[in-house]
């Protein structure tokens, strides 16, 4: 037994050997330990806190910017089949420092954004910014955000042969809002006895992810749907509500802003709710989400359905609830502008 166990030690001793020497990186030369560096790229920011990456995001734009100097040290693009498959990551042609990264998503093939210049000089210049101006009634196709300021270690100084993998966090900067107006009593509605309006200041968003610039949002696409039966009513009497359907697709919407969201009745002009968006939207992170913060709820959702109960006159009953995802809650109204 003992003369078997020193025949398996001879025989493994090379293989440790071997093992070890691939694991580390022992020379004279300051030069000669390889550095590669790659960056992997993560969707979780949704309410399933799954990554979504592969499914959602169809092309990536990564650029690193030298921190001491600000000068872009790399950019690199991917797009298609490559980021379809799990794991994906994109090497980055840079030497050891540290750099700000910032990360665009789903632009590449993007009309609904613009304003991305080609080579850009500074990080402020990587903003985007709606097509359209300050008027949006399409819907845009989805974008993502990542910003990082990583430090890349040089295997040189360590003895390392690690590959060194930055990650990189997206944000959906794209949301759907479906304003649903209802009348529980079955009164026929058309496409055109409403317009529906949310007024924001997301028009533009900078490398920081912030935003700014005033921008109108109409709706993509209006329908009525006659027998609406996903409304939670106790009222016996309400067997097929009507309801008229706005779909809008919006940018960013951000914790501390006020976008304004307005419905209009056509056949005289008069605007019959006037209400503050993200407060709204926020009521159903309170009740269900309430270990995230407000921004972080905003940032995770990217579709809401509103619903408001109009009156026989097809005004708004302010006085009943509204509905944020299909749960009812008394509405945030504007106090003062």
């Amino acid at each position: 037994m003992r003369f078997n166990r020193a025949i398996l030690y001879r025989f493994n001793l090379p293989m440790m050997v071997l093992l070890w020497l691939t694991a580390s990186c022992i020379t004279d030369h300051l030069d000669a330990c390889p550095n590669r560096y790659v960056s992997s790229f993560r969707y979780t920011m949704n309410l399933l806190d799954a990554d979504a990456f592969p499914r959602q995001v169809s092309s990536v734009m990564l650029y690193a910017f030298d921190s001491g100097s600000g000068q872009l040290a790399f950019a690199g693009t991917a797009s298609g089949k490559p980021l379809e498959t799990d794991g994906y990551m994109m090497n980055l042609n840079l030497r050891p420092g540290t750099y700000d990264v910032v990360v665009w998503g789903g632009l590449i093939g993007n009309d609904s954004f613009a304003g991305l210049p080609e080579t850009p000089h500074s990080i402020e210049d990587l903003r985007v910014r709606i097509a359209s101006g300050d008027e949006s009634d399409s819907f845009l196709n989805p974008i993502f955000h990542g910003r990082a300021c990583v430090t890349l270690a040089d295997n040189n100084l360590s003895g390392s042969t690690e590959v060194h993998v930055v990650e990189i966090d997206l944000v959906k900067n794209t949301n759907i809002v479906n304003v649903n107006l209802v009348r529980v009593d079955g009164a026929p509605l058309r496409k055109e006895d409403f317009s529906v309006r949310i007024t924001s200041e997301n028009a533009l968003m900078e490398a920081d992810n912030s935003v700014s610039g005033r921008v109108v949002y109409s709706p993509w696409t209006v329908n009525v749907i006659e027998s609406y039966k996903d409304l939670a009513t106790t009222d016996a009497s309400v067997i097929s509500p009507c309801v008229h359907s706005s779909e809008l697709s919006v940018g960013r919407l951000m914790a501390d802003a006020r976008s304004s969201l307005e419905v209009f009745r056509t056949s005289d002009g008069v605007c019959i709710a006037s209400l503050p968006l993200e407060e709204n939207i926020l009521l159903y992170r309170h009740k269900f989400y309430s270990s995230m913060s407000p921004q972080e709820y905003l940032d995770r959702m990217d579709t809401c359905e509103i619903s408001l109960m109009l009156t026989a006159d097809n005004s708004w009953n302010s006085a009943a609830e509204i509905y944020i995802n299909k749960w009812a809650t008394v509405p945030v109204q504007f106090i003062e502008w």
